[in-house]
């Protein structure tokens, strides 16, 4: 089993925007790096750390950015541009879209973290919902035009998300992207089982994450799937450090 760890702005200490969550312990193989700072249009404060902190451990690295629904005044400025059409609201929500992936991959390039891979985090916070109960015709244009962004930058990309927020958020749509799933505060084995059960929008499953929640030592750990390690797939998702 081979395991590893995500960390994002959580990891920066209190006095930068973060919670002070600890990074990875000594032995993680690998690492995914958050580029956004918990919604769109922002960048995780410790990024470059991170970065440095990577390229000192020399681990297996990608990324992730957590998209949220535009606020007013994002749907107006990015709406109204880009490869999709400005005449219908579907169509400017793909701008928006578009416009956060343009955002995180000048975000990345500055951070000079160089990795195939980007993951899209879809997911629900308690203090930022930022997303519509309108799925098929609100939240899911965001989420593609994204990917379509993404993908112009040459970047490969997949879901991680819960299934009950998938479900709630994007309807269950099936986008047949990578996935990498949580089974939540449980243990290595019982992500390990995940590998081997139903995708929740039709995509293999590459990755899965638990967690501890403890007060001074909340890990986020990864476990690979061994759908990852087969057929020199691990160079597609991954850039050793």
């Amino acid at each position: 089993m081979v395991g590893g760890a995500d960390i994002s702005w959580a990891q920066c200490p209190p006095e930068r925007g973060g919670l002070g969550n600890p990074l990875p312990r000594p032995g993680a193989a690998f690492v995914v790096i958050g580029l956004s700072s918990g919604s769109a249009f922002t960048t995780n404060p410790c990024l470059a750390d991170e970065v440095a902190w990577a390229r000192a451990q020399h681990v297996q690295v990608a990324a992730y950015v957590f998209p949220t629904y535009p606020t007013n005044a994002e749907y107006a400025t990015y709406g109204s541009k880009g490869p999709y059409s400005t005449k219908t609201v579907q169509g400017r929500l793909m701008n928006v879209g578009w416009a956060q992936a343009a955002y995180w991959v000048a975000v990345k390039k500055a951070a000079g973290l160089t990795t195939p891979m980007v993951w899209i985090d879809v997911e629900k916070r308690s203090n930022l919902l930022r997303w519509t109960t309108r799925p098929a015709d609100r939240n899911v244009p965001v989420v593609k035009g994204l990917v379509a962004g993404l993908a112009k930058a040459h970047l490969r990309t997949g879901i991680y998300t819960p299934t009950a927020h998938w479900a709630e958020i994007m309807g269950g749509a099936r986008l047949g992207l990578p996935e990498w799933r949580t089974v939540g505060p449980l243990t290595a084995t019982d992500a390990w089982a995940l590998c081997n059960r139903p995708s929740v929008q039709g995509g293999e499953v590459l990755l899965t994450q638990y967690y501890t929640s403890l007060p001074a030592n909340n890990y986020d750990y990864d476990v690979m799937c061994p759908l990852l390690r087969r057929g020199g797939r691990l160079t597609k998702y991954f850039t050793r450090y």
